[in-house]
């Protein structure tokens, strides 16, 4: 998740405004910590989990 969240701030650094830049990237950590709690991993295992049952 970092790795993803660390790409997209780079790129949003030097296509977009700084200002914005920010505002994109606090909204994306709010999205990732709201959608995945545990992490990818974790949302990748208990889609596996559900899918499996």
């Amino acid at each position: 998740g970092a790795v993803l969240l660390g790409t997209i701030q780079q790129l949003a650094t030097v296509t977009i405004s700084s200002a914005l830049n920010l505002l994109i990237v606090g909204v994306l950590l709010i999205v990732f910590v709201v959608i995945a709690p545990n992490g990818i991993v974790g949302l990748v295992q208990s889609r596996r989990r559900a899918r499996l049952r």
